[in-house]
């Protein structure tokens, strides 16, 4: 039954894609926040 660990660690990857793109596009927000701010 733990040799099937990857089929179930596989959601858990995915969540952590979709966290790491929510990231990026926080950062981007953030930036262009910042720019526009100093500006």
């Amino acid at each position: 039954m733990s040799k099937k660990t990857p089929l179930k660690h596989e959601p858990l990857s995915l969540l952590e894609i979709k966290d790491l793109h929510n990231f990026k596009e926080l950062n981007i927000l953030f930036i262009k926040k910042e720019s526009t701010h100093i500006t």
